[in-house]
């Protein structure tokens, strides 16, 4: 049976508890794929909270702006 592209999406989802400090610890085979450092930004997204590598994150951020620019341009080119 082939695996949903949701299936895969949440596979790697993994309940945390909150410590006494109210941390969560990562567990590391997610600490590695997400390649966190000690330098961490979260986001919110709908309904569901992520967790990136702040320079990972700045970097996505720099590049969307950039691509959101070009398709307002693109857009702007358009008649109706």
């Amino acid at each position: 049976m082939p695996v949903s592209l949701c299936g895969l999406f949440f596979s790697a989802a993994t309940e945390c508890e909150f410590d006494k400090q109210g941390r969560i610890n990562v567990p590391p085979v997610l600490r590695e794929y997400a390649n966190l450092s000690k330098r961490c930004t979260i986001i919110g997204v709908s309904s569901h909270f992520e967790i990136w590598d702040a320079d990972a994150w700045t970097t996505y951020q720099a590049d969307a702006a950039e691509e959101f620019d070009e398709l307002a341009e693109e857009i702007g080119d358009l008649s109706f």
